[in-house]
């Protein structure tokens, strides 16, 4: 098992956020325990925004990852309930996977959204009415 974290996590309770931060490219298996983690951890409440911050990376999520996120998130839409994500990316190929999460996301209550200026996404976030 490789000793390296490519993912950590944060929960601001004031303005309702979770912000996961990624260091490196995580396997599947690393994000889904960090986002156990999160809905384990008692600061966590149905319904906060997650800010997933990429936009250090180079390297673009391949297709089965995206749907295997899609499917844990569906498995756990009761846990994380009209969550709104967005996600901070720093390149087009980034966005069009985004944009993929978004398609197959399309039948949960949350929203996903691609940013690649964290203020606009952190304002999103706040915007739950838009």
């Amino acid at each position: 098992m490789e000793d390296n974290i490519h993912i950590s996590f944060s929960i601001d309770t004031k303005a309702g956020i979770v912000t996961l931060d990624y260091s490196g490219d995580p396997s599947f298996d690393e994000w889904a325990s960090t986002m156990e983690a999160v809905l384990r951890d008692a600061a966590f409440r149905t319904g906060y925004g997650i800010l997933i911050d990429r936009s250090h990376l180079k390297t673009i999520p391949e297709t089965q990852y995206i749907r295997r996120v899609v499917e844990y998130v569906q498995s756990h839409e009761s846990l994380l309930g009209d969550s709104r994500v967005a996600i901070l990316i720093s390149s087009i190929g980034a966005y069009g996977m985004v944009r993929m999460s978004q398609i197959l996301f399309d039948d949960l209550t949350g929203k996903t959204q691609a940013f690649t200026d964290r203020a606009a996404a952190l304002k999103w976030l706040h915007d739950v009415g838009t």
